[in-house]
């Protein structure tokens, strides 16, 4: 039937139909199911934690930065995984260990947990500083738990549900919340994106990013994992997050 046509005017014909497929498949898509595309996020520089350990095997992480102040928290264990206790100190650099001491008098003691400090000092201060909170406090090391694989695989969608139920980013929580639609999505993943950034270039929000991540024991670059599975991530991401936890029970899921 179409042997009286030439092979430009063929090859024409063929590209019109396939064109006008193309309309009909996209005039029939459901605005739902068309991808998000990937967010613009400012890159997260690198601000580096170091780690010591005592000889009583408990953890100290410090930061040094440029401050008038020295930021001391000490992270416990409480009366369950998710409810842990922390002790919060902001203390001026020039009377910091007398002060530190002081606070340290009424604090709970014998129980485990991590020590973290930030501020303009060296390692050796920093190490004096911390074995005498840990000795002073009876800290025991830190019980180590086995990291949510649900939270690892998919940090974006387990943020969906973290987020409605006001806990922390590095909790893995019940996928028990309703899904979201993809502009709710959108608008999700910009909002926590913001937050996150925010977070990450506060000096207070880097105690607490550390403070989470050792008592998850998350790895070390989880954080900057979420912020970036945020930017690239579809609706998509909750569901999955929510068919992998309907599949595993662990302590942290509880």
């Amino acid at each position: 039937m179409l042997q009286g046509f030439s092979k430009t005017t063929l090859n024409v014909i063929v590209l019109g139909c396939l064109a006008l497929i193309a309309w009909i498949n996209l005039a029939h898509q459901n605005p739902e199911d068309t991808p998000l595309d990937a967010l613009n996020q400012a890159p997260l520089s690198e601000r580096p934690w170091h780690a010591w350990q005592s000889l009583e095997g408990t953890w100290l992480y410090w930061q040094n930065i440029r401050s008038e102040n020295v930021v001391v928290k000490v992270r416990m264990e409480g009366e369950s995984f998710s409810a842990p206790v922390d002790i919060d100190s902001e203390l001026p650099l020039d009377q910091w260990a007398q002060l530190l001491i002081e606070q340290l008098k009424d604090a709970p003691t014998n129980r485990a947990g991590i020590l973290f400090i930030q501020g303009p000092l060296d390692e050796r201060s920093l190490q004096t500083a911390a074995a005498y909170a840990i000795r002073t406090l009876a800290l025991r090391p830190l019980t180590q738990h086995q990291p949510n694989a649900c939270l690892e695989l998919y940090p974006a969608g387990a943020r969906w549900f973290s987020a409605a139920q006001q806990q922390s980013w590095a909790f893995a929580s019940a996928a028990t919340n309703a899904l979201p639609d993809r502009s709710q999505w959108q608008a999700f993943r910009i909002q926590q994106s913001s937050e996150l950034r925010d977070l990450w270039f506060s000096d207070a929000g880097q105690v607490d990013i550390q403070a989470d991540l050792a008592y998850h024991s998350l790895p070390n670059n989880f954080f900057s994992l979420l912020y970036r599975d945020l930017g690239e991530s579809q609706k998509t991401a909750a569901s999955d997050y929510q068919d992998c936890m309907a599949k595993i029970v662990t302590p942290e899921s509880l």
